[in-house]
C-alpha cells in the first residue's frame, strides 16, 4: 500500500480515511491498465485501454481521450471511463 511509506495512526477517524482512500487508489490503478502504444499512427499518439467488463483491450486515439469522458467497449458494450479526461 502506497500509505505504508506515511507514519500515521490508523486507529484515528484520519487514519482510517486516508487508509480507504489509499486503498481504493490502488485498486483503481490496478484495474486501470493503460499502456503507450509507439506506432507510426501519423503523429497521433495511442493508448492501449483494457474494458474491466470482459478484458478486451481497445486502442484509444490521444484526440479521442481529449474529447471524450467515456468509450463503449466494442466487444461487450459496456462504457470505459477515460481516467485521464480534464487532466
Amino acid at each position: 500500500m502506497l500509505a505504508q511509506a506515511v507514519d500515521y495512526d490508523r486507529t484515528s477517524a484520519e487514519g482510517k480515511l486516508l487508509a480507504g482512500i489509499m486503498d481504493m487508489l490502488g485498486h483503481m490503478a490496478e484495474a486501470i491498465e493503460v499502456e503507450f502504444v509507439s506506432a507510426d499512427t501519423g503523429g497521433v499518439d495511442m493508448f492501449l485501454y483494457d474494458c474491466p467488463g470482459c478484458g478486451a483491450v481497445i486502442e484509444i486515439n490521444e484526440e479521442t481521450i481529449e474529447r471524450e469522458r467515456h468509450i463503449i467497449c466494442p466487444k461487450c458494450n459496456d462504457p470505459i471511463i477515460i481516467a485521464t479526461h480534464g487532466a
